[in-house]
């Protein structure tokens, strides 16, 4: 069903002085035209801002085919319809705007005075039409046919794109003109066919491509054959049937039966439009539906079922990465509590210099002082009193002396006099010296039993300098962790050449970095063979030393995928074997009543540092005291910078390099085309992982300027924006 919206944009209809008149002629107009579509209304004033919102609302909240507004197109001062339309649209259609003054033109030279404008905004058109009732008729019956070619352009969906231009090639189109009573608006007619296509097993939505009804009276004006009326609508439905019934092709075509109340739904992008046909036989019904099913591939998404020996999908239920995730938290134990820290002293210990320069006394009103001594950071106090026209000079950080309650700073002095040995005898004061100027008082950082703060998680670069600065030394408790690979064709990058047929294994230095960088340290790393025994060896091993283990490859369904039976006969429960999600669907997950944890990772390279940042740093950083809400990666909203991207069945975390606009506010994702789970390369120049969803028959497919959720994976970013 094709959504359009119509807005009325007059100050009397909003304030409801007035009856408006051209939105219901509007809404019967679109109703008419295309059948059983959803029509949205609004009622705003002449006022520019209120325009533009509700235009923003309808295109990008809403994501409608189609908006068209009714008034405020003239030349009053009032009307501002155009100016907020360019203000919105990215693109101009001057052509359309021209049809409509085309047609009006025709009634009264007075439709010289519209200043309609129409255009696009992402997958949505924009049109301007006049404020009254027999103009928007008018101008609507001059684009009528126009309009849903018109949207299959800006989607994009070129398979329908093609059976339009092929049905503007056959001669069985036709178009009667009529008039109502009421207000003599043109009725069209018209006769297309539907092109039912078998959908090759690649592609991610099975729909019937549709050819759009074409009205020839405004769209083609080309043969005079249009006028005979005496084309009979029964032959050319015979002579087509007759082409039809010879073709070779896989394409079962039938003509539309106008007498037909049936109503065959025909996918139009993200919604269906539904247009009239006749009625099939069961013959042809049970045909359809055998074709389909002998070409449907296993539902990727299908659990095997249990104690068949022929089923040879996983036994594993597909969960949503929310729900993995959830069990991962309910699972997982914390190895460290939460633990409040407070200062053991006051920081600083003494009162401190903040500058280089000399310490005084500030009640003194000598202007010169006799230098009669040196205080160096590290020196014990001062404690012997002096008078005030003498002082010290002092270094930054050195303890101020006892008797001294200022410190000026080398630059607002001069100096006046030498020793012999080179040292200072006299200076002069080049200001007026305040109490306390330039003086760290003792606490003025941190009071004894002072809060540091409460440990809930790893520590970082502050907390850890912080400690430090009031002589704590504490060791934060994180998980013993293990890194296994398997693979016969796996070679230590550190050892010798690669034979034919094998690979340096890189998911065990990339998971090694991983940990490392989010302050984890690996205590174990193995290469497990494609065997059962070497790969239980390694696991029973890390076992005894560690808390959890983390494994990549052996986990899908291959002949020696030996990860998920081993997982059992150890005692580990699985609590998911398969996720919802691209790449990495075979993720799995298991813990023993030891407290283990076991993350089986899928093997290629890209799938393992997917998952790694969805399941398992979470899970460590819970372990260490995270609160649930700090275990993931951070998030931003970015906006596609992709002119299309089709949608895979399953939720995809695609890598993408972030651009930020300064002035916008606004972050832009940048897609490299290969996104294939092998691809290492992929992640060189990768910030985020962008949380793309699912594909359905409503949304196949993403388009640029689609706001999307981003995991941030580095900063790189920041420092590159537009200005």
């Amino acid at each position: 069903m094709a959504n359009f919206s119509y807005g009325i944009l007059t100050d009397t209809c909003h304030l409801g002085t007035a009856q408006d008149e051209s939105g219901p002629t509007l809404k019967m107009l679109l109703q008419r035209s295309y059948n059983a579509m959803k029509v949205t209304q609004s009622t705003v004033p002449d006022e520019r801002n209120e325009i533009e919102k509700m235009l923003l609302y309808y295109a990008d909240d809403l994501k409608l085919h189609c908006v068209l507004t009714t008034g405020g197109t003239g030349f009053s001062p009032r009307d501002i319809t155009p100016e907020a339309t360019k203000s919105v649209i990215q693109r101009e259609c001057p052509q359309l705007a021209l049809a409509m003054a085309l047609e009006s033109l025709k009634k009264t030279y007075f439709a010289a005075l519209s200043r309609a404008i129409c255009g696009i905004r992402n997958g949505t058109l924009i049109i301007n039409l006049p404020g009254s009732k027999k103009a928007v008729v008018e101008c609507f019956n001059a684009i009528e046919s126009i309009i849903p070619h018109a949207i299959e352009l800006i989607r994009d969906m070129k398979g329908k794109t093609i059976v339009t231009h092929e049905n503007l090639q056959r001669d069985f189109s036709f178009s009667v003109s009529s008039k109502s009573e009421d207000d003599k608006v043109d009725s069209a007619v018209f006769v297309d066919s539907i092109r039912t296509t078998e959908i090759s097993d690649q592609s991610s939505e099975s729909s019937f491509i549709k050819a759009l009804s074409v009205q020839t009276d405004n769209f083609q004006r080309q043969s005079s054959e249009i006028d005979q009326k005496s084309i009979k609508v029964e032959d050319d439905r015979k002579e087509f049937s007759k082409q039809s019934s010879k073709s070779d092709s896989k394409d079962i075509t039938h003509l539309l039966n106008m007498s037909s109340s049936t109503m065959n739904e025909i996918i139009l992008d993200d919604e269906i439009l539904k247009v009239p046909t006749r009625k099939k036989s069961k013959a042809e019904k049970g045909e359809e539906r055998t074709k389909v099913e002998s070409s449907n591939h296993v539902c990727p998404h299908k659990t095997a079922v249990i104690g068949d020996e022929n089923d040879r999908n996983s036994p594993f239920p597909m969960l949503n990465v929310s729900d993995a995730l959830e069990k991962v938290f309910s699972t997982v134990k914390r190895i460290s509590d939460p633990e409040v820290l407070n200062s053991p002293m006051n920081c600083p210990p003494f009162r401190a210099s903040i500058k280089d320069g000399y310490a005084i006394k500030s009640t003194s009103s000598s202007k010169y002082r006799k230098v009669i001594g040196f205080i160096a950071a590290g020196e014990k106090i001062v404690k012997k009193d002096f008078a005030g026209d003498e002082c010290f000079k002092i270094n930054t950080g050195a303890a101020i002396p006892a008797f001294a309650d200022s410190v000026v700073q080398i630059e607002d002095t001069k100096l006046i006099k030498e020793k012999s040995d080179g040292s200072e005898e006299e200076i002069e004061l080049l200001t007026i010296p305040k109490a306390k100027c330039d003086i760290r008082e003792i606490g003025v950082d941190l009071l004894k039993g002072e809060t540091l703060f409460t440990t809930n998680g790893l520590m970082d670069v502050p907390e850890k300098t912080i400690l430090a600065s009031v002589g704590i030394q504490k060791a934060q408790k994180t998980p013993r962790i293990a890194v296994i690979s398997t693979g016969d064709e796996l070679v230590d990058p550190n050892e010798g050449e690669l034979n034919e047929g094998q690979i340096y294994d890189s998911n065990s230095t990339m998971l090694k970095l991983l940990l490392q960088k989010h302050g984890f340290e690996v205590k174990t790393m193995k290469i497990a063979k494609d065997d059962y025994k070497s790969l239980k060896t390694c696991v029973v091993s890390s076992m005894k030393e560690c808390d959890v283990i983390i494994s990549s490859g052996g986990v899908s369904m291959g002949d020696k995928d030996f990860v998920k039976p081993l997982m059992k006969e150890l005692g580990f429960e699985i609590h998911f074997g398969r996720v919802n999600m691209k790449p990495g669907k075979p993720m799995t997950f298991a813990s023993n009543g030891d407290g283990k944890s076991y993350f089986a990772l899928p093997g290629n390279p890209v799938s393992a540092y997917v998952t790694f940042h969805i399941f398992v740093l979470p899970a460590l950083r819970f372990m260490c005291g995270f609160p649930k809400t700090k275990c993931q990666l951070p998030t931003i909203n970015a906006i596609l910078q992709k002119d299309k991207y089709t949608l895979d069945p399953r939720p995809e975390y695609a890598r993408a390099k972030i651009s930020f606009d300064v002035n916008k506010g606004l972050y832009y994702a940048h897609m490299p085309d290969n996104q294939m789970s092998s691809r290492l390369a992929s992640l060189i120049d990768a910030d985020v992982l962008l949380h793309l969803p699912a594909a359905t028959t409503k949304i196949p497919s993403v388009n640029r300027g689609f706001k999307v959720k981003a995991s941030i994976l580095n900063l790189h970013f920041i420092s590159d924006y537009q200005g």
